[in-house]
């Protein structure tokens, strides 16, 4: 059996997430799952020089691809730690999600500073 992984492109896209916001659901792509996919995500930003506090990172799963979760998909939430003044890039573990579609949360925890060229890329790995 093989192995197909695909990455597409940035399902989030945002050059500024303020001091203490997160995105919201609108503005996140759907991610299309399927039976027996792993994925995983890869995250870019640039943190301010000054900053103190990363990000936290939670999934929104869908039953249809239209309605998600109003709370993260069991707990699982990924935090990005700081690293002031740097362009960080880091890829999470995989995941089984068994849901028709996903979308994800970017939170700031920074209570002062902006993180910006915020980009998140799913990546999914199928059998076939």
């Amino acid at each position: 059996m093989s192995i197909k992984k695909t990455t597409q492109s940035a399902i989030i896209d945002e050059a500024t997430l303020a001091n203490a916001t997160a995105t919201v659901l609108a503005d996140c792509t759907n991610v299309p799952l399927s039976t027996g996919m792993q994925l995983a995500f890869t995250v870019e930003a640039t943190f301010d020089a000054s900053a103190t506090a990363g990000l936290d990172i939670t999934l929104r799963p869908s039953y249809n691809s239209s309605d998600y979760d109003t709370s993260a998909w069991c707990d699982w939430t990924w935090s990005i730690a700081v690293d002031a003044g740097a362009t960080i890039r880091q890829t999470s573990y995989a995941i089984s999600p068994v849901a028709q579609g996903m979308k994800i949360i970017v939170e700031n925890m920074d209570a002062t500073y902006s993180v910006t060229n915020l980009k998140i890329y799913p990546i999914r790995q199928t059998a076939g």
